[in-house]
């Protein structure tokens, strides 16, 4: 039987996947924590102006009040994102990581 390689950037794997941004370790992938932060910020801050431009710019119906729930539950869900993001970064927190 042939040994079946894993794929590149691998703990295994080839060389290829070293020094990327996003690479995996084992089963995990590794993606550094400033990507993580500003990715969360942009779609708070995107959830926030969507929210503002329906208030007040959209019509009145029962879908658009939906939506306005909707994207408020998701600015402020982003808002305790941030807080917890930044909160774990200056306590040394490791997201609930294990060391093996």
């Amino acid at each position: 039987m042939s040994e079946l390689t894993p794929p590149a950037g691998t703990a295994q794997g080839s060389p290829a996947g070293e020094g990327s941004a996003a690479t995996t370790e084992g089963s995990r992938l590794q993606i550094p924590f400033r990507t993580i932060f500003w990715t969360v910020v942009s779609f708070t801050a995107a959830f926030w102006i969507a929210y503002l431009v329906l208030v007040v710019f959209g019509p009145q119906s029962d879908e658009a009040k939906t939506a306005i729930e909707t994207l408020k539950t998701a600015g402020t869900s982003g808002i305790g994102t941030i807080f917890g993001l930044a909160g774990g970064a200056l306590t040394g927190g490791n997201g609930g990581s294990q060391a093996n």
